[in-house]
C-alpha cells in the first residue's frame, strides 16, 4: 500500500494522470486498509506498539484528510477475489451484456474494471464511485478513460436507468447512508447499494 502511495506522489510531482506499466503493476497490488483496522488503525496504541513503525509510515506519506479517510475505509475496505469478478462477469455476458453504460459503485482500485472483457470493455463507458480518496485516485491511475468520482455512493447523480449494468462488491455493514430519496426504507447501506444501483 505504501509503495503505491509512493507511485500517486511521484505521478502527481510529474503532473501525470496515467500510470505507466510498471507503476501500473505497483498500483494494482494496492488492497486497502481493511486488513489493518484492529493494528495500525487501532485507537488502543499502548497495545499495539509492533505496528508502530508501519503507522508511522503511513502518517508521513498520508495527509490527515487522507489519514481519516483511510481509518474511517478500515470497515469495508476489503477487496473483491478476482476469481468472483471474473464469474460475474462470465455471467453478465451470458444473460447478453455486449456493452453499453457500464457503473462501478464502491469501486475500489477497479477490478471490476481491470477485469472487463476486451468485447465488453470497447463498447463500454465506466464510471466509477469511490469514497476513500486514495482508492478513487488510483483508480483514475488505473483506468484514466473511466468517469471515476471521488464521492460517496449517496451522492452520486444520475438519471434513472442511465445504466446498463452495475458491478461491484458493495460495502456491508449495519449502519444507514442518508439520501433522502430512499429514507423510506430504512436500508442498511449493503441494501442502500442494491437500491440505488437498481
Amino acid at each position: 500500500n505504501i509503495a503505491a502511495i509512493k507511485v500517486l506522489r511521484t505521478m502527481d510531482a510529474e503532473g501525470r494522470t496515467e500510470a505507466n506499466p510498471e507503476e501500473k503493476e505497483t498500483l494494482s497490488k494496492y488492497v486497502g486498509w481493511g486488513a489493518f483496522a484492529q493494528s495500525v488503525f487501532s485507537n488502543n496504541y499502548s497495545q499495539r506498539q509492533e505496528w508502530e513503525p508501519e503507522r508511522k509510515a503511513i502518517v508521513s506519506i498520508l495527509t490527515s484528510e487522507e489519514y481519516e479517510a483511510a481509518r474511517k475505509s478500515t470497515l469495508n475496505a476489503h477487496y473483491t477475489s478476482p476469481e468472483i469478478v471474473k464469474w460475474q462477469w462470465d455471467a453478465a455476458k451470458k444473460l447478453g451484456f455486449k456493452g453499453g453504460r457500464f457503473l462501478e459503485p464502491s469501486v475500489g482500485i477497479g477490478y471490476y474494471l481491470g477485469m472487463m472483457p476486451e468485447e465488453i470493455a470497447k463498447n463500454t463507458r465506466s464510471t466509477a464511485v469511490e469514497l476513500d480518496p486514495i482508492s478513487a485516485q488510483i483508480t483514475k491511475a488505473l483506468y484514466p478513460a473511466a468517469n471515476v468520482k471521488n464521492e460517496g455512493f449517496e451522492k452520486h447523480a444520475s438519471p434513472d436507468n442511465f445504466y446498463d449494468l452495475v458491478g461491484s462488491n458493495v460495502p456491508f455493514g449495519a449502519y444507514k447512508l442518508h439520501e433522502k430519496r430512499y429514507a423510506k426504507h430504512s436500508a442498511n447501506i449493503h441494501d442502500h447499494f442494491f437500491l440505488k444501483s437498481v
